[in-house]
């Protein structure tokens, strides 16, 4: 019995050896023989002095009782280590390991071997939890004998009486809470949000299977391999419909700037993917393998510097044309506008890159904290109520039906644009309450503050009714609604023109930059609609352009002439 226990183990002891071995260790601070530890908590801390505090105080007020928390300092240069030690004087829960730099994954995988917990979890050292989440996850974990639990969490921005926070569902469908089920058969598992910190792992799961983080340098993407490895051993696993992980935004202004951490998403795949050809499971998981890699790919767009966005799209798309010829290829899982977005990039990956970054390029992310409005629409009544959008003359406006806007009442959708004149044609699907919500999108600052943008719409037209002529002021938190009765098929027609509006001056356009951001704008438009093709269309939408109220707003502020 003793063998048979070694060699069920023998692959995780063989690792974790390699993960002691890889950098020096300096201290192992108060580990001892601890009995009936219920839950391990294992903290990756790397210079987090202004976080830490707050994140530690949230786990050891945690109503659970027999818990440890296991501290790893990777390297900290600033007073990490200070502050976890002057923890640990106060509270004999704390356990420090003190190492030299490895990286994120190295970071977790020593921590979780050091764990003497039933289960495991996992804690950002800049995020925050709430007080029952221990107990939940255990008591619900230890009833049914899972592998692993996993809930929903907060996504936030600011503190105290300024933070905002985002409700997020791990499973979008609803399809899987509160059931038993084996995300290892369950495929569509995979399309729910990848964390790794939302959960409970039964730390004999994770030994037995030697789950663990790949070792790559950096702290970019080493959860994605361990994600991807718990979904694939896991046989017995639940999701909770509740809350309790207050995962903090990132700085919106933060950026990877080292060309080596641009491709730490491609290591990571290919990590991954040597894993299913290790287990002979290549092709049997190549549609949970693509669904990550193309959203993880737009991820990593969201979040590298410029200089790197082209080559890495090139990169990616040569990936994604090389999975098809090993005919590995398998987009089952998106949805059918992803599966065309994907179609799009490594079939047309010029204008791909042209139409979706250009205006990033230059003034974009600059503009829309000035002039972008978002017009929310959703055909009320059943969960089957939709609306499809058969028109529009903007082909740069940014059309989306996001996960929070899909419930029992509907499917929403949110349209996007800069262009200060929209037109727009929809169609209705079933009977139901038509509501267009017309508002702002707020932006932050540097310091992550939230910033309102306020919106002048000066006309609306529906189905050639006049509802809004001259002014009415709106922003995010204020919209401006308009509701009717609509049947199954019925087609709407919508116009209408907005201006930004400045708390300090009448108007907005006064900034400079903005003036010359305005003419870019618009010259990308043209510039666009010209590579797209000479169909009739296009060059229609170009009339309208020229003759539309935006185009006569922005005149006094374009130095160019009408061709």
């Amino acid at each position: 019995m003793v063998l048979c226990d070694f060699m069920v183990y023998e692959e995780f002891e063989k690792e974790k050896q390699k993960t002691h071995d890889k950098v020096k260790i300096r201290q192992l601070i108060n580990f001892n023989d601890d009995k009936d530890i219920k839950v391990s908590v294992v903290i990756p801390i790397f210079n987090v002095e202004t976080y830490l505090p707050q994140c530690l105080d949230s786990i050891l007020k945690q109503s659970l009782e027999k818990f440890e928390v296991i501290c790893v300092n990777d390297g900290s240069t600033d007073s990490s280590l200070e502050i976890l030690k002057e923890y640990l004087s106060k509270d004999n829960r704390i356990k420090i390991i003190d190492k030299d730099n490895a990286g994120y994954g190295h970071t977790m995988n020593i921590g979780m071997d050091m764990a003497s917990g039933e289960y495991i979890v996992i804690v950002e050292s800049d995020d925050w939890i709430r007080q029952d989440m221990f107990k939940t996850l255990y008591e619900t974990a230890s009833k049914n004998n899972l592998d692993f639990v996993k809930s929903d969490y907060y996504r936030f921005f600011g503190e105290g009486e300024n933070i905002i926070t985002n409700y997020f569902k791990i499973d979008p469908t609803d399809k899987y809470y509160n059931k038993i089920i084996s995300t290892s058969d369950a495929h569509e598992a995979y399309t729910m949000l990848m964390n790794t910190w939302t959960g409970l792992y039964k730390t004999d799961f994770l030994r037995k299977n030697c789950i663990r983080h790949f070792e790559t340098p950096g702290a970019s993407y080493q959860d994605n391999g361990f994600w991807f490895k718990t979904f694939y051993y896991g046989k017995r696993v639940m999701f909770i419909p509740k809350a309790f992980y207050m995962y903090r935004r990132d700085n919106p202004n933060s950026s990877v700037k080292n060309k080596s951490k641009v491709y730490a998403m491609d290591a990571e795949y290919d990590l991954i993917h040597n894993f299913l050809d290790e287990h002979g499971n290549t092709s049997d998981y190549m549609d949970a393998f693509t669904y990550a890699k193309y959203h993880n790919f737009h991820f990593t767009m969201d979040r590298i510097d410029l200089e790197f966005k082209k080559e890495f799209l090139e990169n990616t798309a040569e990936n994604f044309k090389e999975m098809i010829r090993n005919n590995e290829f398998d987009p089952s899982l998106l949805e059918e506008d992803d599966q065309h977005v994907l179609n799009w990039i490594i079939n047309d990956t010029e204008n791909y890159y042209k139409y979706m970054y250009t205006i990033n390029e230059k003034n974009y992310d600059y503009l829309s904290k000035y002039m972008e409005c978002r017009l929310d629409i959703k055909n009320y009544g059943t969960s089957n109520n939709d609306v499809l959008i058969t028109d529009c003359n903007d082909p740069l406006c940014k059309i989306t039906q996001p996960v929070w806007f899909k419930n029992d009442q509907g499917i929403g959708t949110t349209i996007q644009s800069i262009t200060g004149c929209l037109d727009l044609s929809l169609k209705c699907i079933n009977d139901g309450n038509l509501v267009l919500e017309f508002r702002s999108i707020d932006y932050e600052d540097k310091n992550g503050n939230r910033i309102p943008l306020i919106i002048d719409y000066t006309e609306i037209i529906i189905d050639d009714e006049n509802i809004v002529s001259g002014s009415v002021v709106s922003w995010h938190d204020n919209p401006f609604v308009f509701s009717i009765k609509v049947s199954d098929g019925q087609k709407i027609k919508l116009h209408f023109t907005w201006k930004p509006i400045n708390r300090d001056s009448n108007s907005i356009y006064e900034n400079k930059e903005v003036k010359m951001g305005v003419t870019e704008v618009i010259n990308l438009i043209n510039e666009v609609n010209y590579l797209r093709g000479q169909n009739i269309e296009l060059k229609e939408f170009k009339k309208q352009l020229l003759n539309s109220n935006s185009w006569k707003l922005t005149e006094p502020l374009r130095k160019i002439k009408d061709n």
